[in-house]
C-alpha cells in the first residue's frame, strides 16, 4: 500500500510540475522577470536643434543612483536617494529642486514636486501606469489606455505597432508616455511604473493629426540600439524632421 501511494504521489508531482510550467506565459515573464535584463546606461538623442547625451548610473541593487544630462551648453545632474525598504525615493538636482515619490507595494502612488509646489498622483491598471497628474495646468498629466500588455492610446494619441519586439524594453515608448518630473526614473526603471513594454511601434497618430513613423536597429542579442523617429505634419517646416536615439545597454 505504501509503495502504491509513493508511486501515485510521484506521478502527481510530475503532472503538477508540467501543469505549472504550462501556465507560465511570455506575458508573465515580460512583466515579472528582470534579473537577466541589461540596464540602459546611455542615450544619445540627435534632433534638428542639437544633441543631448544622458548617462545613467546604478547602485548594486539596480536602482538608479545618478543621472547626467548633457545638452552641450549646459549639464543637468540628478541624484536619487532611496529608503532602505524602497518605499520612498527622493530625486535632487544641483539647483536644489527635487521631487519625492511614495512607493506602496512596489508602485509609486503619490509624491511631491517642490518647484511647482505640486502633489503628484499616479494610478494603475493591473500594476501598469494608467494615469498621472504632476501638474495639470502645466500639461504634466497623462491618460494611458492598455490593450492586454500593449499601450494603445496616450492622451488621444494612438499607438500602432509593427508586430515586432525587442529584448528588454523600448525606452522611446516610456519617454513618450511618461512626463515631468518622473520621466527620467521611468526610462531607467520602467518596471517601477509597469511601463516595461518591448513592442516596436510602426507609427503614432497624434491627437493633432500629425504622425510619427519609426525605424529600428537591434544588436545581436535583440536589444534596441538605434531608433529613428520621422515626423509627418501638415506644416511644411516640420514635415520630414527626424530624431535619432542611440541606446547603450550593460
Amino acid at each position: 500500500m505504501n509503495t502504491i501511494k509513493k508511486v501515485t504521489l510521484f506521478c502527481a508531482s510530475i503532472v503538477l510540475c508540467f501543469g505549472f510550467c504550462g501556465c507560465s506565459s511570455d506575458d508573465d515573464e515580460n512583466t515579472n522577470s528582470s534579473s537577466n535584463e541589461k540596464k540602459i546606461v546611455k542615450i544619445i538623442k540627435t534632433y534638428e536643434g542639437g544633441e543631448v547625451t544622458t548617462v545613467f548610473n546604478y547602485d548594486n541593487k539596480g536602482r538608479l543612483l545618478t543621472l547626467t544630462e548633457d545638452h552641450g551648453y549646459y549639464v543637468d545632474h540628478n541624484s536619487y536617494i532611496w529608503s532602505d525598504n524602497n518605499d520612498n525615493v527622493k530625486v535632487l538636482n544641483e539647483r536644489g529642486d527635487y521631487y519625492e515619490l511614495s512607493i506602496v507595494n512596489g508602485l509609486p502612488i503619490s509624491g511631491f514636486w517642490n518647484s511647482l509646489n505640486q502633489t503628484l498622483i499616479f494610478t494603475y491598471d493591473k500594476s501598469r501606469l494608467s494615469s498621472y497628474n504632476c501638474g495639470y495646468d502645466y500639461g504634466y498629466y497623462g491618460d494611458i489606455l492598455w490593450d492586454n500588455n500593449s499601450i494603445s492610446q496616450v492622451n488621444n494619441s494612438e499607438f500602432i505597432y509593427s508586430g515586432k519586439t525587442c529584448k528588454g524594453y523600448n525606452p522611446y515608448i516610456v519617454d513618450y508616455v511618461a512626463g515631468n518630473p518622473f520621466y527620467d526614473l521611468a526610462i531607467a526603471q520602467p518596471r517601477l511604473f509597469g511601463l516595461n513594454v518591448n513592442q516596436l511601434l510602426d507609427k503614432i497618430k497624434e491627437s493633432n493629426n500629425d504622425e510619427i513613423s519609426f525605424s529600428y536597429e537591434l544588436d545581436k542579442e535583440g536589444y534596441l540600439v538605434k531608433l529613428t523617429a520621422t515626423y509627418h505634419s501638415d506644416e511644411v517646416c516640420d514635415d520630414g524632421d527626424t530624431e535619432t536615439y542611440e541606446y547603450t545597454w550593460e
